[in-house]
Formats: C-alpha cells, sequence, structure tokens
C-alpha cells in the first residue's frame, strides 16, 4: 500500500492561490443549496441587469469545471488524511442533509464515521460559494487552510476543549470532518434562559485566567 506523504499547510495554501475560488464557485450545488439556505428571501440574481445571462454563464463555467483536477501529490496534513468528495457525501449525504446549523461562512451537519464494524458519529463543516457568489466569499479558501492549521497543531490538539479533526476535503468541495458528536452550539447555550450570571462570571474567570 502506498504510504500518503505529509504536506505543509502552505502546499494547499499555494495550490489555492494557483487555482483561485473559481473551481468551487461553479458548481451545481451551489445553485441547488443556494435557496436552501436563505428560503423565500428574494434571490439576488433578479436584482442583476442581465439575470438569464448570468446564469448561462454560471452553467456554462460549471460545464467546465466538472473535470477540474483537484488532486494535491502530497494528501496528508500532520496525522490528518484528505478524503474525496464521494467520500465526504457518504458521511453526511448532502443530497439530503442533516443540518445542524448555518454559519457565517457555510454550514454545519450531522455525519457518520465508519471504520470496519465500527460506525461513531461525526460533525461536518462547510465553507460555501452559493449562486450568486458574493465577494466577501473569496478568503474563504484561506480561512478553511487556517481552520485546518489550527487543528493539526500538536499544542492545539492537546487541548480538552478543542474538537478532532479527522479529515479534511477541497476535492469539489471545502469542508472538515470532526471526531466528535454534536452536543450543542455555544450561542444556544449563552443565550440559554438557564445560563445565570455565575455561570458567565466563571466563564469569563476562565477566559482571562
Amino acid at each position: 500500500m502506498k504510504r500518503r506523504r505529509r504536506v505543509s499547510i502552505e502546499t494547499i495554501q499555494k495550490k489555492f492561490t494557483e487555482w483561485g475560488f473559481s473551481p468551487y464557485e461553479f458548481q451545481m450545488y451551489n445553485l441547488d443549496e443556494g435557496s436552501l439556505v436563505l428560503p423565500g428571501w428574494p434571490h439576488p440574481l433578479n436584482k442583476r441587469p442581465n439575470p438569464d445571462l448570468y446564469m448561462n454563464y454560471f452553467l456554462e463555467e460549471c460545464k467546465r469545471y466538472e473535470s477540474f483536477d483537484f488532486s494535491i501529490e502530497s494528501m496528508m496534513v500532520g496525522e490528518v488524511k484528505h478524503c474525496s468528495y464521494s467520500e465526504l457525501d457518504k458521511m453526511t449525504n448532502f443530497k439530503n442533509p442533516a443540518e445542524i446549523q448555518k454559519t457565517l461562512t457555510g454550514r454545519l451537519f450531522h455525519g457518520t464515521i465508519v471504520e470496519g464494524t465500527v460506525t461513531r458519529p461525526a460533525i461536518v463543516k462547510t465553507w460555501y460559494y452559493l449562486f450568486p457568489m458574493k465577494p466577501d466569499c473569496a478568503p474563504r479558501l484561506y480561512k478553511f487552510c487556517d481552520e485546518i492549521e489550527l487543528l493539526t497543531d500538536e499544542r492545539a490538539n492537546k487541548h480538552p476543549n478543542l474538537v478532532k479533526l479527522y479529515r479534511y476535503c477541497f476535492d469539489t468541495r471545502l469542508a472538515v470532518v470532526y471526531d466528535a458528536k454534536f452536543t450543542g452550539v455555544l450561542s444556544n447555550v449563552l443565550l440559554a434562559d438557564d445560563f445565570g450570571w455565575d455561570d458567565r462570571m466563571t466563564l469569563g474567570l476562565y477566559q482571562i485566567m
């Protein structure tokens, strides 16, 4: 079996600089999922002067990027392996997603890790370029890299409150897989009625220690 060589995050960043964000922008799932993220909202495309022309351009570019080569010779960062889009889809099934919540840059999904006969829950985080793409989406390539860099840092990995990074994916879609069971969203905990002043003071003191 061929052993995967380790690669620094800089190698991925260099490839992203070479590719740009177009390979991720021009994917049909960005069109399909765009209406799911903001259901019932007026589509921004309707405000463009030539929406049909822009739509045709998007579809043509999607065809062009169907066979895009997302491969990088070395596919491991630290001890974390890259996974293909098909492997990622099996963990999450984006066609019937078990969505946890939307984030500022993408979405969180329930997932399942399967290793032989053993299965365990996972959390999948995505960064998207929904159609029509907004200009502030461009830096998401590098936010994706920042996440991998943080969670493959040996010092960070020792912290008990950080999730463990299981896989990352830049094949067709930007995503990471956390080896963790979803227990709740921090913002929901902070806004909960039973999260009183004693809890807030304890949290504040913990942050400054």
